[in-house]
């Protein structure tokens, strides 16, 4: 038997730790490292550590894979992309001698040797070393801003530079455009200082602007190009390792125990900073998570899948972070309350945008399930509203602290104590958490049956019923999602809508991660390595089961789609788990036994009131227009490298959020209360009633609100 910590993630990228369990892992031998060698000096501890992450993948994930010249070229191409995704450091005769290997590294690593590797990454740090030698001298000159010329920063439509002399041309544009973003950008703020007679920003000339321009991006360079030539052969270890594990699926990677540190955000406690939670795709720095409370969500310009470029703290220079490592660029971000950091971000649509947020403690009520008691002019009667910001819970050993499913029940009853018949459940932006606590709170709505079922990798799924029976609330429902609710998001709203037990309102489908993952530490695993005195260290983490719905359809992929569409502003955006890299599949099981509800709901009618209402509504009208124009911007990746045309384009790509600013007012007649059984209690602490306050002003601005809060009326 083997004890180790087991955590399930059932959250759209951070994790929740759930529970320790006693496993018996059976064992496998498609996917190994060959046992015949024995470990010696630094090529052994690479085979040690690679056997041991290979070994823990073939038993624990839900896919394993089978160790063959398709699986060769899965881990070939997911390497050249970790190393070298914008295309930018290898070359086309690079790629001719790799092509060699191809279908040959499945045999390596069933031989434990590494050619592919080493020839891979010794070229990488040659390559590395042709550009870190000439880019100072080239930066060092002034550039014609005037110059024509262009740029394709999509690596997709990119393709690798036939040699030495064209990988250094490549390297070139790419620092003009770099000079040229900053010019433009300091442009821009100066000609705003202007209009508003700031007299703090400094007015500078062309010239200036461009020395300046080219001094900072020649100090970013230098940092950049230092970081990647002095990566220890751990770090670059580690970067062959995760192409493997990706290779499984986008879930499944292998974490160093620094990695690891930087990933684990507890919601539990406090901490300093600006509360967003970062990912890496392709090399770029992203928002995964805006974390409710926190500085950057009470700034509110950050949101999910912006992209970080730059850095600066306070009116320091920026430090550009892209190709930067997660966690060099969270030492930047972090800092203590109070002081300000400065982030230049690119919007999903192209356009550029300087952030200044004031890093604070984040305030966990934010986190917490709130409700408000909403009116309309328009409508009668007076309707509960619940926001859920995630599928929170304890896990420490102690258990003292508050989870969700105790929260939205009490909720409720505060809601039914003020005769609310009808509640809005908001999943909107809720990146799930936990699997127990979801089963648990769809109870809450039905009187007895299943709500999900899992499965593992032998067997059928299993069904994880309601607990408790009796029903909680058996009013009118309707739950509202969108692109980024998932998981545990997904199972509560398919569920209700599997049993017709409330209307589901949102982006065309949500997120759609239907798998689960869990933590395991190689230290404490059982291998049997001889002739090594370093047990392997790391942790992998990897996918081990998969969700269905009670209809038997999987929520992977497809997520849940509304039964009433409202045109979301990134609708067209590529945005889901569908856009990444080897995700498994949707697939369908045999459906649970369940009745559907009781209650009727006029469906169709009230689809028809929904649709002419958004047809002619001014802000949904913005919003649709805005999607298409937003997707012909990400379609524009190709730049010009001339100052005039460069400024002709940002001036195209302007946030389309700035543009509804006329939207951001009260909605006429649309007014939100707090329960006066929450009266009392916000008085006493001053920072709930600021919460509080806080919450209620967003309700009445939120067009997305007010028309679920229309179609509850009509159920």
């Amino acid at each position: 038997m083997l004890m180790e910590k087991f955590w399930l993630f059932f959250n759209f990228y951070f994790y929740t730790p759930l529970k320790r369990i006693l496993l018996i892992i059976p064992f496998y031998s498609i996917f190994l490292v060959s046992s015949c060698f024995a470990p010696e000096g630094e090529e052994g501890r690479k085979r040690a550590l690679l056997k041991s992450v290979l070994q823990t993948l073939n038993q624990e994930h839900y896919q394993p894979l089978e160790l063959n010249d398709a699986t060769s070229e899965k881990i070939f191409n997911s390497y050249l992309k970790v190393l070298d995704f914008q295309k930018r450091i290898f070359t086309r005769e690079d790629l001719a001698s790799f092509h060699t290997f191809d279908n040959k590294v499945d045999d390596e690593i069933r031989d434990g040797k590494f050619e592919f590797y080493n020839l891979v990454s010794s070229t990488y740090k040659k390559r590395l070393g042709i550009v870190n030698r000439f880019f100072e001298g080239y930066l060092s000159k002034p550039i014609d801003l005037q110059q024509k010329g262009s740029i394709e920063v999509d690596p997709e439509k990119r393709t690798y530079p036939a040699d030495t002399n064209a990988l250094i041309q490549e390297w070139k544009d790419y620092f003009r455009y770099q000079v040229i973003s900053s010019v433009a950008i300091d442009l821009e703020i100066q000609e705003k200082a202007s209009l508003k007679k700031d007299t703090v920003v400094k007015i500078k000339t062309l010239d200036e602007l461009e020395a300046s321009a080219r001094e900072k991006t020649l100090k970013n360079n230098r940092d950049y190009l230092k970081r990647l030539m002095e990566d220890s052969e751990d770090d670059n270890f580690a970067e062959f390792l995760n192409s493997i594990a990706r290779t499984y699926d986008p879930h499944t990677d292998y974490e160093t125990p620094k990695d690891k540190e930087n990933f684990d955000i507890a919601f539990t406690g406090q901490f300093e900073g600006i509360g967003a939670t970062l990912t890496t795709k392709d090399g770029f720095i992203k928002v995964a998570n805006i974390i409710p409370g926190s500085a950057s969500w009470k700034q509110g310009q950050l949101k999910v899948d912006d992209v970080f470029l730059k850095v600066a703290q306070a009116e320091g220079d920026p430090v550009d972070v892209v190709n930067m490592k997660v966690d060099e660029a969270i030492k930047l971000i972090r800092g203590k309350k109070g002081t300000t950091v400065k982030l230049t971000i690119k919007k999903p649509d192209g356009s550029i945008v300087i952030i200044p947020i004031v890093r604070d403690v984040v305030v966990l009520e934010e986190t917490y399930a709130k409700s408000a008691i909403l009116e309309h002019i328009n409508v009668k009667g007076r309707f509960g509203y619940i926001n859920l910001p995630s599928f929170y819970a304890d896990f420490s050993q102690n258990r003292g602290g508050r989870n969700c499913y105790e929260d939205i029940k009490k909720e409720i009853s505060k809601l039914k104590m003020e005769g609310i018949n009808k509640i809005i459940l908001d999943l909107r932006n809720n990146g799930g958490g936990s699997l127990q606590d979801v089963v648990k709170m769809g109870g809450l709505f039905i009187d007895q049956g299943p709500v999900v079922q899992v499965k593992t990798r032998e067997g059928m799924p299993y069904v994880l019923d309601d607990p408790n029976p009796g029903v909680e609330f058996d009013g009118k429902l309707v739950i509202m999602t969108n692109f980024v609710s998932a998981s545990a998001s997904e199972i509560l709203a398919a569920a209700m809508q599997d049993y017709k037990r409330a209307i589901i309102v949102g982006s065309a489908q949500s997120y759609g991660k239907g798998t689960v993952q869990k933590m395991t530490d190689l230290g404490q695993m059982g291998f049997s390595i001889s002739n090594i005195t370093e047990r392997p260290s790391g942790t992998v983490k990897l996918t081990t089961q998969k969700f269905y719905r009670i209809n038997g359809g999987a929520t992977q992929l497809k997520g849940v789609t509304p039964d009433i569409v409202i045109p979301d502003l990134f609708e067209k955006i590529e945005i889901g788990e569908k856009e990444l890299d080897f995700v498994m599949g949707w697939d369908q099981t045999t459906p649970a036994k369940y009745s559907p509800w009781s209650g009727k709901i006029s469906m169709d009618k009230v689809k028809a009131k929904s649709k002419d209402r958004i047809s002619k509504s001014k802000y949904f009208t913005f919003v649709k227009n805005e999607a298409s124009k937003l997707k012909q911007r990400q379609d524009a990746s190709n730049y010009p490298l001339d100052l005039k045309s460069f400024q002709a384009n940002q001036n195209l790509l302007k946030d389309p959020e700035e543009k509804a600013s006329e939207f951001n007012k009260n909605i006429t007649g649309f007014s939100a209360k707090q329960l006066v059984a929450n009266i009392d209690i916000n008085k006493a602490n001053p920072a709930k009633e600021e919460v509080e306050k806080g919450f209620l002003q967003r309700i009445t601005k939120d067009y997305y609100l007010e028309e679920s809060l229309f179609i509850l009326s009509e159920m």
